[in-house]
């Protein structure tokens, strides 16, 4: 494209991104708003980050907000985080090619893949080091807002193209994660990937393998927090990543419970889209996805069993950590997941309601995942219309929807034994618990009351 093209900064920027680009500007560095913000802005959408590029090192950066307002981060990529009115701005030094000496990869099999990308560079080496075309699009908000170009980001984006810069394959080797990125972006904003860019990401599939657990994970919880979140997850089944990154997803796709999981998700899509203030814990996003698997295992015919079975818990921690394999799920998430898909099963007939259900810290992700279940599945309407906010203080006498008692079977083995669901919930927030294994109360309550809180 030959005519400029511009994006007013007081218009369409957040002022604060604005301001830390004119303070490096006015102290000799250069400094653009690249990547996302400029992406989004272009396909008509509000940006989530706005993310600085410069030439000035993060010590540097660090040198012209001071170490009140700037934190240096990062060892394989170190970065500048910049505070400003509450605020967390990522500013980084432009980069260029590294030396295969410089990579640093921890074994051999590793080959080109990147440990270590900290060579500074000029705008035109960033610019080249960039992953995909239509995010290495800069904006130079101190002047007028013109839009620097280097790769072709402006065309493919006008194309609804996603093309790696440089050597598709080279690329997704030197950094696995490139390849969900490429997805997501396709299932996020509707894109496609350009012929040569698909030709290499079949190929280099099985590495992302290799990419640590941690990255993978905050990959995950971005996707989670998104307003697309089942285009995504659908982008990752079509492209064939979903098998190598979430297994247990991929075992359940094109079955009934595949199709109310997404349905869940769309409907959470919804309202993150329509509700910025929309109440969602990371708990919550991940309990969404593995809940058809749960609920088909604690809710029989709807029908919710009188008690649970150590059996039952069993079953429901194998679900959540075979659906998350690879992922290595923290501890306190699993336990918060289970707790919160108990929670809401006390809350189906025939059980009857009461406050210590209600003041329960899982009550309020209980509440809104029966909400969003029965918003897609038209089930437990009434039963919502009867349940109090979790905002809103607890009934003073208990709602009976069908009188029910915990009952212990007789002639019931070490594997079948009949929990209510008091003991349960309380035995999995102890923070001394180990996974799916149930203790017994006897002269610890005081204990438990004592604990921290599960994080």
């Amino acid at each position: 494209m030959d005519n400029p093209i511009y994006i007013s900064p007081k218009k369409y920027f957040r002022k604060a991104a604005v301001d830390i680009v004119r303070q490096l500007v006015s102290n000799g560095y250069e400094a653009y708003i690249v990547g996302g913000a400029v992406r989004d802005l272009l396909l008509g959408d509000c940006p989530k980050d706005f993310d600085i590029a410069t030439s000035a090192t993060p010590e540097q950066v660090r040198k012209v907000f001071s170490r009140h307002r700037c934190r240096i981060i990062g060892r394989r990529f170190r970065l500048a985080h910049v505070f400003c009115n509450g605020e967390i701005y990522e500013v980084s030094t432009f980069r260029r090619e590294p030396t295969l000496e410089e990579r640093h990869g921890l074994k051999p099999s590793d080959g080109i893949m990147i440990w270590n990308d900290n060579q500074y560079g000029t705008l035109q080496d960033d610019a080249k080091r960039r992953d995909f075309t239509v995010n290495a699009l800069y904006c130079d908000v101190a002047k007028q807002g013109e839009i620097i170009d280097m790769t072709g980001g402006l065309a493919d984006l006008h194309n609804r193209l996603v093309r790696c810069v440089g050597n598709p394959k080279r690329r997704f080797e030197e950094d696995p994660v490139r390849m969900l990125r490429a997805l997501k972006l396709c299932g996020l904003h509707h894109l496609r990937l350009e012929e040569q860019t698909q030709q290499a990401l079949r190929q280099t599939l099985p590495t992302i393998v290799k990419a640590s657990k941690a990255r993978l994970f905050d990959e995950l919880m971005k996707v989670l927090f998104t307003i697309n979140s089942e285009g995504i997850f659908a982008a990752f089944h079509d492209g064939g990543l979903l098998q190598y990154l979430l297994p247990g997803m991929e075992a359940i796709w094109d079955t009934p419970n595949d199709n109310l999981m997404r349905q869940m998700l769309k409907m959470r899509d919804r309202c993150l889209a329509e509700d910025p203030e929309y109440f969602s814990s990371k708990s919550l996003a991940l309990t969404v996805p593995v809940f058809p698997l749960i609920y088909s295992i604690l809710v029989k015919d709807d029908v919710a069993p009188k008690a649970i079975t150590r059996q039952m818990i069993d079953e429901c921690d194998k679900a959540i950590h075979d659906f998350y394999q690879g992922h290595d799920i923290p501890h306190a998430f699993s336990t918060k997941i289970l707790s919160t898909c108990i929670t809401l099963q006390s809350l189906l007939p025939p059980h009857r309601l009461n406050n210590h259900v209600i003041n329960r810290e899982y009550y309020a992700n209980a509440f809104e995942l029966l909400r969003l279940f029965s918003m897609v599945s038209g089930k437990y309407a009434e039963l919502l219309c009867k349940l109090p906010l979790p905002s809103e203080p607890p009934p003073e006498k208990e709602v009976a929807f069908i009188s029910a008692q915990h009952e212990q079977p007789e002639g019931h083995g070490p594997n079948n034994v009949i929990l209510p669901f008091d003991r349960v919930a309380e035995d999995l927030e102890s923070p001394t618990s180990s996974r799916g294994e149930l203790r017994r109360r006897s002269n610890r309550s005081k204990r438990h009351k004592r604990s921290p809180q599960t994080p």
